[in-house]
């Protein structure tokens, strides 16, 4: 039997009956629980507590169900008028002040007449809600710009006579139209009660429970960055100054010009050069990565895609290489001939599309290597069907504001786009790396869309090489990778000589010390750019000292 309180009313102030129904386990611990409030349709409007537990959760809840959440369901006692939004904002400070609630994960909820109090609710109050769900309501479409980055879930039938589908097909575009974060979900043949299916599916509820207001305290820059106090977002600013002073000891003459401090999108500290441009050589690989993503989500390759499907040039000899081996440098592609910058190497030849023996088999050993990155930029030029710059920016430059950027070419498929290098040249400054930064420590999402599917951003951000996988004998054996090295971005992985670093950090790392770092543990992101040269400690060392003294900026 489900354990519930009952609210009446006049309880401290509250104007209606409501049913508070604890989740199993709440009395025996000291936890604070999330809170799902849910408002009914207006036939289980009165003054009969025994109606509203007919459908939605109270119903689950009745027969027995668990569910992870203190569920708050009031009465509506106007059996033809709506919900009141002031009173509901009583009822959840009195639940909030009553019972132990984690006010992050407070979520959302209504059926028929309940969503449109849901949605006039969460308009008035959309910083009091993680995330809401709606079935078969309707709400004026000028809401649509009072929901802010709200997650919102919207559920209708298709064939409902009352609440026509247009409604929530309506609200749904205009949510759309000012950016934000809205799902929709409708059902075919399904007419007025759409709320059966929708609170039986248990990913609904899964899906609140992704969502919490820690969340979003987040900021998104418009044409430029907010710049606020270090203080202001939890970080000691004298204790921020020690670690910057730190990082620059390390630094060459650019010094921190080009360096940005940022947490929940803001700023805390930045140079006197951070419009400047310049080539973020290597760290335009994990764009090339990203564009992989991009182009599985689209549904025009797999991971496990083989490269030689599309890039006739490789030939049987590389005829085993997958797309995954060229994010994760595991591929063993080499090109014939040494360096094209006349020293001794064998890595960027003037011919890196000219395929020379495999240094190993896909997936045997690791060689951090430009040659093959060339190739997987061709190779993905070739599935896009598209210049990668142009692809990327139209997926994702210009949803995070970009403005302009160059990527270095050197050739062009025949009869086809250009070919960017997968390796290096991508020219911008360090406001539009910390774009890209913000963009993955959102997990993809920008400003309520999502541009790089989340999937990506976590596969790409943990190690893909595993840390038994041997480093291969090149003249770059000196860069290891096992335990350390994602799809094209590095990450503080098993065996890290970076322990200072916080855990799940990862980041960019380009020639001449040009750096982002993404450090979801403290909502940060972290850029270092210049034209100097890298440290002769090496990065590793420099930041592993940086982030050794940040952390104790870090105040909460």
């Amino acid at each position: 039997m489900a354990e519930s309180h009952l609210v009446e009313r006049g309880e401290s102030d509250v104007p209606f009956d409501s049913l508070v129904y604890l989740p199993e386990g709440y009395s025996e611990s000291d936890q604070s629980w999330p809170v799902l409030l849910f408002l009914h349709g207006g036939g289980e409007s009165g003054r009969n507590l025994e109606s509203v537990k007919r459908h939605g959760p109270p119903a689950l809840r009745e027969a027995g169900e668990d569910l992870p959440f203190l569920l708050v369901a009031p009465q509506n006692p106007d059996s033809r008028g709506f919900w009141k939004e002031d009173d509901l904002v009583q009822l959840l400070d009195f639940v909030e002040d009553r019972y132990r609630v984690d006010t992050d994960k407070v979520y959302l909820t209504g059926m028929s007449r309940g969503a449109y109090g849901a949605w006039r609710l969460a308009a008035e109050n959309s910083e009091r809600f993680a995330a809401m769900a709606v079935v078969c309501g309707a709400a004026p479409a000028p809401y649509a710009g009072w929901l802010g980055d709200l997650p919102i879930w919207v559920f209708h039938g298709e064939a409902d006579p009352v609440i026509p589908v247009d409604e929530s097909l309506r609200m749904v575009k205009a949510i759309e139209a000012e950016g934000g974060n809205v799902r929709l979900t409708t059902y075919p043949g399904v007419d007025h009660d759409a709320w059966t299916q929708t609170y039986l599916n248990k990913e609904l509820y899964a899906w609140l429970l992704e969502h919490d207001l820690s969340q979003r305290s987040m900021v998104f820059p418009d044409e430029t960055w907010k710049k606020v106090s270090p203080r202001e977002q939890g970080v000691d600013n004298a204790a921020l100054a020690s670690a910057l002073a730190v990082l620059e000891s390390y630094c060459g003459k650019d010094g921190l010009s080009q360096t940005m401090v940022i947490r929940n999108g803001r700023v805390l500290f930045e140079g006197d050069s951070i419009t400047k441009a310049h080539n973020i050589y290597s760290s335009t690989k994990s764009f090339t990565s990203t564009i992989l993503g991009l182009l599985i989500e689209d549904g025009k390759c797999r991971l496990d895609t083989l490269a030689a499907e599309f890039e006739p040039l490789l030939g049987a000899a590389y005829g085993e290489i997958e797309l995954k081996h060229f994010a994760s440098m595991t591929s063993g592609y080499s090109a014939r001939g040494k360096s094209r910058w006349g020293d001794a190497s064998e890595d960027w030849s003037h011919t890196p599309y000219k395929p020379a023996e495999p240094l190993f088999s896909p997936g045997e050993a690791y060689a951090y290597w430009d040659e093959a990155m060339m190739m997987f930029g061709r190779v993905l030029t070739r599935i896009a069907d598209e210049d990668l710059a142009s692809y990327f920016n139209r997926k994702v430059g210009e949803e995070i504001g970009f403005g302009d950027w160059d990527w270095w070419s050197d050739t062009r498929l025949k009869d086809g786009p250009i070919i960017r290098n997968g390796c290096t040249g991508i020219s911008m400054n360090a406001q539009q790396l910390a774009r890209m930064g913000h963009l993955f420590l959102n997990e993809g999402r920008w400003k309520g869309k999502q541009l790089v599917p989340t999937w990506w951003v976590r596969e790409a951000s943990r190690s893909q090489v595993a840390s038994e996988i041997p480093t291969a004998d090149t003249d770059r054996s000196n860069v290891v990778g096992a335990g350390r090295y994602g799809y094209n971005w590095w990450v503080r992985g098993e065996g890290d000589d970076m322990p200072d670093t916080p855990e799940g950090t990862y980041y960019m790392s380009g020639l001449h010390n040009n750096m982002c770092f993404v450090v979801p543990e403290w909502d940060m992101v972290v850029v270092r750019m210049g034209e100097d040269g890298n440290p002769e400690e090496g990065k590793r060392f420099v930041y592993n000292a940086f982030f050794r003294e940040l952390s104790k900026a870090i105040i909460d």
